[in-house]
């Protein structure tokens, strides 16, 4: 399949940063993936509301785009997306991450999460340790935790995978 059947007159991209990063470092983090996916909703309005039925650029396509935690994300915005506007996305991309139902951490890797976050930080972010915000890099690996049933959200469109040569869930299902 491709993402358009037309060639488009125009092509706008967008990067969503979560509170508390890039752009928004000042800002602080959310712990929840429902309040990140409102939050990142209400970024991608301006850009929903020209391509929605009645919009400026009504029916054009769009795409989504989602890397490790990004790519769980990605499904809760398309729903809200989806309930929201009634649109889907012409395809999405998933880069290094396994099926929104599957945690980042197994049982026993969650524990140590818990009780000695940065073991579980260092080991997972080894070659950069001494240079992150250790805290930081914890909460977002207890937010990659966060799962969705297997049913959650089907996509309408293609998607295409892009697996990291690191990611042993991923090798796992495929």
């Amino acid at each position: 399949g491709t993402f358009a059947a037309q060639p488009m007159k125009a092509l706008d991209f967008g990067v969503y940063e979560y509170p508390g990063y890039g752009d928004r470092e000042a800002e602080d983090t959310l712990d929840d993936m429902d309040a990140i996916a409102a939050d990142a909703l209400e970024a991608m309005k301006p850009s929903l509301e020209q391509v929605k039925q009645g919009g400026e650029y009504e029916g054009a396509p769009f795409a989504f785009m989602g890397g490790g935690f990004g790519a769980q994300l990605m499904q809760v915005v398309a729903k809200k997306v989806l309930i929201t506007y009634g649109m889907v996305p012409k395809g999405v991309v998933v880069m290094g991450r396994g099926a929104p139902n599957n945690p980042l951490l197994n049982e026993a890797g969650q524990k140590m999460l818990e009780e000695d976050p940065d073991k579980v930080v260092e080991a997972y972010n080894y070659e950069e340790f001494g240079n992150i915000d250790k805290a930081k890099a914890a909460k977002a690996m207890k937010l990659a935790n966060q799962t969705r049933d297997q049913f959650y959200h089907k996509f309408e469109c293609p998607i295409m995978l892009v697996k990291g040569g690191k990611d042993a869930k991923v090798d796992e299902i495929s």
